[in-house]
């Protein structure tokens, strides 16, 4: 820590005195013979690699006619490497002046290498990752997946890289929030899409990297904006055809899987289609189900999903114009079954304890397309138009028994709930965005103009029932109060907004831009939830009741309407020194006006007293943002950044409502109009570094970020009969600190690689907890002024995690080994009953083994085991799957395969929720053991005829000394073959879908 400190504080004071780089000018070109046929070379991989380091610069793959064009690049000393499967590498030193700007070297013929084939994989390992600059890239024959795996399954296996439950990625900490298919966005923001439909043979590499924003890339000026994206490079020599897997599935236990993906790729054009239905939890249509997809916690998924998905992606380029989008539609019925154990703070160092089982059935369809085109008009003007729709309709029912004591043993009960409910939800959403980018003649000068809108409309029809008992009072020897109901609630939401903005940029001096900027965005949200009582027969039918005929009762019933206006004025500087430097400081101030109408409430309620009842709340509200951005690139290999940011965020509309909920006697919750926007600050430290000679590799990052008038609950809690009474405020106090660092280097012959991902966070969590038994309480009085009757509760948590995992690849099989820990401490300040201490360590492996004859292995087992949960939730866990799979056809393209899940049926689903008042463990049904009989056909069209044979060659289809072109002898392949299938030098990729990388 205290060298990357150092080195920070040295960038900033010596970053001025480097001089400015020679621009890249300079394009090599040339072509590609085979010496023995004297043909074009097609698809050999073409690299420029700079001296003394030789490390890659650029590299392409030759085109059909075994001509190549490197990308422009600066003067300097150079080594031309060109390497071809079943050719000698050629290497050739070259010279690039600054004049001329092209040089040709002209025709390059390659002998053929009479080594034999498997002897030559032996020696071309792929490097596992490398850097370059804020770009990370890990090869993809570094980590060999099982036969048909998905994108999931490699990326899983990249250091770093983590994916939760919920398909959230995650790399060195940071969320990625999009995946691209060679530089063009695939199914928009949902990275899942192509976790589970891309076949993962079909990438080369995966980069990861900070995509600078719209406004960056168009003006050439680095705003600081950007987001964390995964890029996927398609091999080299498979940007011509159809590419797809096609699944069917059969399984114990009634299990079903059948999926089908087909990709077509022509130049930079890609057309893909995705389809399929599953009881196995997969939230994709790709083969493998979360219940497959690793031994972790809970990752067979929330209770039990059937679903059906359809989707179409495509990505189009015509003269000026590059058009895509997709169109997605979704079907999930989901049953899920959650039991719960909760420890609660109450503010006099007592705790108060409850159990609950909740089950829950959902059915939803859900549709969205999104469109984008990026129309360049001209070398100075482009437009970009992204709008979106989304429409979804769901049906769900849910029963809940809980019951809440004043101990662990559950004796002294004090409440008592039985209630279920029905519902019908309908919400339909249009967005777009607009943006017109203009340069002018003056190198950085530039003028943007921005249009957004937005519309949404929800429909909520829900029937609900309620029995509850509790105690009347604290001498009361049993559950002596009933409350029951029916009633049926009309509720409705809406939301329209829209903004303009325009920027623009001058340059002020060498390498400085000043940037100026103002932004009107305009918003109206409203809720409605106007409540019915009902009798018992329409709620066990589900009922529409004639509401004419029906009292609306306002008691619990609930309108508002809130209008809320922002200004944003800016200004920042931004410098930028080559390639090495580059930094932004800006300031906004944000004037707001928001108004808040109560159109309907319990006016008649002692509310209206204490401003709940009819009229106006309005506020205005003024906040500076700052924000500041250092890069400093030491080399290529080598990189620090530095980053803080300000932002405003408006209450939600519900939490404007005077009334929230009010229908539960056990669970009363009101609004506030009165809330304020909160404020949060982020500050962000990274650095990255690559050792290109040793391939070791590591990176780390601090974050820090805090919230101020951050919107909580203040609640109290009758300590009688356990009811709990809350009301939303402005809280100050809520902050997070953490880090991450992580390694990865081959060792003996690069056939070993280790890798280290290493976490700390640390977090305090505030809110206002209270009792209803101090001196002066009353209801009235709380919602008046709530914090006179509560004490301010912090929840501090540290979590300390490590993984580490150790990789053995030969030309047949692979073996992964890995040991995790995590560690989880809470502290509360005010009740020291809530504290806990849990420990979690993982100890497993896996591994892939190629016979002959087309046969292939694959198991993985782990053992889990856990500390300082509660009950009996602490039993470990012994989880093993294993897969067995046979291909045939030619060029392997089908394979049976059989798979079984948790075989020892040990598997858990269990988690653990934290806040500033309480400790929630749950555990929910799962899949559980069972195993899939299943057919798998992969079309693969891709480069052509003499690429299709290239990957039948790296497959092992050919025998020793048979010609590439030569029709392969009778039999089934030999064991073995090369990892990944890639060409030596692995730039040019080339790999097929018949073996396991």
């Amino acid at each position: 820590m205290k060298r990357t400190i150092l080195l920070w504080v040295l960038g900033l004071s010596t970053a001025l005195l480097f001089a400015q780089q020679q621009p890249h000018t300079i394009t090599v070109a040339g072509s590609v013979i085979e010496g023995d046929s004297n043909q074009p070379a097609i698809q050999a991989t073409v690299q420029l690699l700079s001296l003394p380091d030789s490390t890659m610069v650029t590299g392409v793959a030759t085109e059909s006619n075994g001509q190549f064009s490197l990308p422009k690049v600066a003067p300097g000393k150079y080594v031309l490497k060109i390497s071809y499967v079943g050719y000698v590498t050629h290497n050739a030193p070259i010279q690039l002046n600054s004049s001329p700007t092209s040089v040709n070297v002209g025709r390059v013929v390659l002998n053929e290498n009479t080594v034999l084939l498997e002897e030559a994989v032996i020696t071309a390992q792929a490097p596992p990752v490398q850097v370059k600059g804020d770009t990370i890239s890990y090869s993809a024959a570094a980590y060999r997946t099982q036969e048909g795996a998905m994108l999931e399954d490699l990326v899983k296996k990249m250091p770093g890289v983590e994916v939760s439950d919920n398909g959230t990625v995650t790399l060195n900490g940071r969320d990625i929030s999009k995946i691209l298919v060679d530089g063009k966005e695939f199914f928009s923001d949902d990275p899942t899409v192509a976790l589970k439909n891309l076949p993962a043979d079909m990438v080369e590499n995966v980069k990861t990297y900070e995509r600078q924003s719209d406004n960056a890339r168009l003006t050439g000026i680095d705003d600081g904006q950007q987001e964390n994206v995964l890029d996927l490079t398609v091999k080299k020599g498979m940007k011509e055809g159809w590419v797809g897997t096609f699944a069917a599935g059969l399984g114990n236990k009634q299990r079903y899987e059948v999926t089908a993906n087909i990709n077509q790729f022509q130049d930079d054009n890609t057309l893909t289609f995705i389809g399929g239905a599953n009881n196995t939890n997969s939230r994709g249509s790709g083969e493998f189900g979360d219940s497959g997809a690793g031994m972790g916690r809970g990752r067979a998924g929330t209770g039990v999903t059937a679903s059906r998905t359809l989707g179409m992606n495509f990505a189009r380029e015509i003269k000026n114009i590059e058009f895509g989008g997709n169109i997605q539609y979704g079907y999930s019925n989901n049953d899920a079954l959650t039991q719960s154990y909760t420890d609660q703070t109450l503010a006099n160092e007592t705790s108060m304890y409850g159990n609950s089982n909740f089950g829950y059935n959902r059915v939803r369809h859900d549709l969205r397309a999104d469109i984008r085109m990026e129309w360049t008009i001209d070398s100075l003007t482009t437009v970009i138009f992204r709008p979106n729709v989304s429409w979804s309709k769901t049906k769900s029912n849910s029963s809940n028994t809980s019951e809440q004591a004043t101990d662990e043993a559950f004796t002294q009960l004090i409440n008592r709930q039985n209630s279920g409910s029905m519902g019908r939800n309908d919400n339909l959403s249009l967005n777009g965005r607009l943006e017109l980018y203009r340069k002018f003649g003056k190198s950085g000068r530039n003028f943007t103009v921005r249009g957004n809108f937005g519309y949404s409309d929800g429909e909520n029809d829900a029937w609900e029932q309620s029995l509850t008992e509790s105690r009347r009072t604290a001498l009361s020897t049993g559950l002596d109060s009933l409350y029951k109901y029916y009633r049926y609630t009309d509720g409705a939401s809406g939301n329209g907004n829209y903004s303009i903005s325009a920027s623009y940029t001058e340059p002020l001096f060498k390498n400085h831009f000043l940037q100026a900027e103002y932004q009107f965005s305009h918003q109206k949200r409203d809720s409605r939830s106007y409540v019915y009582d009902i009798k018992e027969y329409d709620f066990i039918m589900g009922i529409l009741p004639d509401l004419s005929d029906l009292q609306r009762t306002d008691s619990v019933s609930s309108e508002v309407e809130n209008y809320f206006d922002q200004h944003r004025i800016g200004i920042s500087l931004t410098g930028i020194h080559t390639d090495k430097m580059m930094y932004n400081i800006g300031v906004r101030m944000t004037p707001q006006i928001s108004k808040s109408h109560t159109l309907v409430g319990p006016y008649e309620t002692v509310h209206q007293d204490i401003g709940y009842g009819e009229g106006v709340v309005k506020q205005n509200v003024t906040n500076f943002s700052p924000n500041a951005m250092f890069r400093y690139n030491f080399n290529r290999q080598h990189m620090l950044m530095v980053r803080y940011s300000g932002q405003t965020s408006a209450p939600g509309v519900n939490d404007l409502k005077s009334v929230i909920d009010i229908s539960d006697p056990m669970n009363e919750s009101y609004g506030n109009p009165d809330l304020k926007p909160s404020f949060s600050q982020n500050i962000m430290m990274t650095y990255n570094r690559y050792f290109a000679t040793s391939m070791l590799s590591y990176n780390a990052n601090i974050f820090y970020a805090r919230t101020d008038d951050n919107i909580a609950n203040i609640r109290v809690v009758d300590p009688v009969n356990g009811a709990n009474l809350s009301k939303r405020a402005n809280i100050n106090g809520n902050w997070n600190l953490g880090g991450f660092l992580g390694f990865s280097t081959p060792l003996k012959n690069q056939r070993f690689t280790i890798m280290s991902n290493a976490n700390v966070m640390i977090n305090e969590s505030v809110s206002y907890e209270g009792n209803t038994d101090v001196e002066g309480y009353s209801k009235e009085a709380f919602l008046e002024n709530p914090i006179e009757f509560a004490t301010l509760s912090k929840m501090r948590s540290l979590r300390l995690g490590e993984r580490l995992r150790g990789n053995y690849r030969a030309n047949t099989w692979d073996i992964s080994l890995n040991a995790g820990i995590d560690y989880s401490l809470t502290r509360n300040n005010i009740n020291s009953n809530v504290n806990r201490e849990t420990y979690d360590y993982t100890l497993g492996g896996n591994t892939n083994i190629t016979f002959p004859w087309g046969i292939n292995f694959s198991t993985d087992i782990n053992w889990r085991i856990k500390e300082g949960y509660s009950g009996d939730l602490n039993k470990p866990e012994l989880l093993w799957n294993a897969q067995l799979s046979k291909s045939f056809l030619r060029g392997n393209a089908a394979m049976l395969r059989v798979r079984f899940y948790d075989i020892l049926q040990q598997q858990t689903n269990l988690s653990r929720t934290t806040s500033a008042a309480m400790t929630t463990d749950s555990q929910t049904n799962m899949l559980g053991s069972y195993f899939m009989v299943s057919l798998v056909y992969r079309l693969n069209t891709l480069g052509g005829q003499q690429m299709r044979n290239q990957r039948r060659m790296q497959r092992g289809d050919f025998q020793p000394g048979q010609r590439p072109m030569d029709p392969p002898p009778g039999g089934g392949p030999p064991a073995g073959g090369p990892p990944g299938g890639g060409r030596p030098g692995g730039f040019g990729g080339g790999g097929g879908f018949g073996g396991p990388r």
